[in-house]
């Protein structure tokens, strides 16, 4: 019956594996860790709206993200990806996206498909130019791309 889970802010360096059975989870918090992967299952999370893997170690992300069709939030800022995970443009409810942090150098086609964004973050990456379709996002508040 878990809703919930934070384990932010501890010198985690895995995490144990059956995430995936946590069906009722809705946030799952684990930034600020040692994580150098994203633990395997979570994309298997259903109802998944708030996912935090920030400020890790992270170079890669798991496929399967456009299967969190509930992800309201994806933060995974702070770490050391080179690209934005397959799929996060196929996620229809995304709000906010912090993608800051990393080092990027493009971002993926489609991003036009996210109707709901208000907050995307790019910044301190090392993108040539703003993402394609940008422009055409609704509901967009927030557009940060300094320290490019």
């Amino acid at each position: 019956n878990l809703e919930v889970l934070g384990v932010s802010n501890n010198k985690l360096s895995t995490f144990p594996p059956g995430v995936e059975k946590l069906q009722k989870l809705r946030k799952l918090y684990i930034n600020g860790n040692q994580l150098t992967e994203v633990p395997s299952g979570v994309c298997s999370v259903p109802n998944l709206e708030v996912l935090s893997v920030s400020n890790n170690k992270l170079s890669t992300f798991p496929p399967g993200v456009e299967k969190l069709q509930k992800l309201r939030e994806l933060y995974i800022n702070g770490n050391q990806l080179t690209e934005v995970p397959s799929g996060v443009c196929s996620l229809p409810n995304l709000e906010v996206l912090n993608v800051g942090n990393n080092k990027l150098s493009t971002f993926p086609p489609g991003v036009e498909k996210l109707q709901k964004l208000r907050e995307l973050y790019i910044h301190n990456n090392q993108l040539t130019e703003v993402p394609s379709g940008v422009c055409s996002l609704p509901n967009l508040e927030l557009l940060a791309v300094d320290t490019n």
